[in-house]
């Protein structure tokens, strides 16, 4: 009995050791999309006077629910780029400190990571703490049309969960 105890102690550590080197290690935002902070007017020129549909990612630095997301919004880049515009905007950093105070009330981000798609600078639509691939692409197939390439994730990469229930088993972390 003492034995599975100690097991289950090194799982949980491990566990909160990966969280930690996350909201260290910062790691949230696509990286592939551009990253833009700090100012309102970036995001003002760069979204809402864009030409283009632009998806937009808020995200809080360190945040590991925001890096779960990444290889989402990867996978969308590597589809529609040069059909859209790609954004990354840290609204958040890890020690609490929003960036951008204008764009986190006049956009009304609350929560972490939240996504959204500009068309001609007004919201088209919005995604909160959504990772389902198809959900963005049932959209986006609406404003720009289908995919350019489709690409299989490339098996090295984790799958990010596919619903909330998916994403709150943590005997997942504890195998």
């Amino acid at each position: 009995m003492r034995r599975g105890i100690g097991c289950r102690r090194h799982a949980v550590t491990a566990v909160l050791a990966g969280v930690a080197l996350a909201l260290v290690g910062g790691g949230c935002g696509a990286s592939k999309f551009t990253h833009i902070n700090e100012t309102a007017s970036d995001f003002y020129k760069q979204v809402l006077q864009a030409d283009q549909p632009v998806l937009v990612e808020f995200y809080k630095g360190g945040c590991p629910t925001c890096g779960l997301l990444e290889p989402t919004l990867n996978q969308l880049f590597d589809e529609y780029n040069g059909r859209m515009k790609f954004i990354s905007f840290e609204m958040m950093r890890a020690y609490f400190a929003v960036s951008c105070p204008e764009v986190q009330k006049k956009q009304r981000i609350a929560y972490y990571p939240t996504v959204i798609l500009y068309v001609r600078g007004e919201e088209k639509k919005r995604w909160i703490i959504d990772y389902g691939i198809e959900r963005y692409r049932e959209v986006l197939m609406e404003v720009v049309g289908e995919p350019a390439v489709v690409q299989k994730p490339d098996a090295a990469t984790p799958d990010a969960p596919k619903s909330d229930a998916e994403m709150l088993e943590p005997e997942k972390f504890l195998e």
